[in-house]
């Protein structure tokens, strides 16, 4: 069975899913997508929904990180972002998203290897989670909720977005 980095690199090789991959930012071209998903529908109204219901939020978490084009994109943002996956890949993983760090000199940007149902953070430590399509990989998901609950700051905000669970 192949891992999801193991996976991504295959679906690569096959040109019946150059599409599914680019519209996903999963292709080969991670500043491209960071670009892409920072002028997207979707980060527009993340960003939107953030601004307005926690404007005073600096600290963000994103549980899930996977290829750090939203890490990224709320780095750019101005917000200072600690990245979390449990996987250390060179295309979706802790290695991807250092390297999203480095060409963009995101000195607000940390990476870290976590999975969310075991944070390594104390209580109360952020104003933000953001989890995109991540909550759905969870071994124990009320254990990574437990989690989210107890790092997240007294009337801090979680934001999950294209969950299909």
């Amino acid at each position: 069975m192949m891992n999801w980095e193991e996976a991504i690199i295959f679906l690569r090789t096959k040109p019946e899913y150059e599409s599914i991959l680019y519209d996903s930012y999963l292709n080969d071209a991670p500043v491209e997508n960071v670009e892409r998903f920072r002028s997207s529908g979707e980060f527009i109204e993340t960003l939107s929904i953030v601004r307005k219901n926690f404007p005073k939020a600096k600290l963000l978490l994103e549980i899930g990180s996977g290829t750090g084009i939203a890490a990224a994109a709320f780095a750019l943002e101005g917000y200072t972002v600690i990245a979390t996956d449990p996987d250390v890949g060179e295309h979706t993983g802790c290695a991807a998203i250092t390297r999203l760090k480095e060409k963009y000199q995101l000195t607000q940007l940390e990476v870290l290897e976590s999975k969310g149902e075991s944070l390594p953070f104390p209580a109360n430590s952020f104003d933000l989670i953001y989890v995109r399509q991540a909550l759905h990989h969870a071994d124990d998901l009320i254990k990574m909720l437990q989690e989210i609950s107890r790092v997240l700051k007294p009337g801090g905000g979680l934001i999950a977005v294209r969950e299909h669970v």
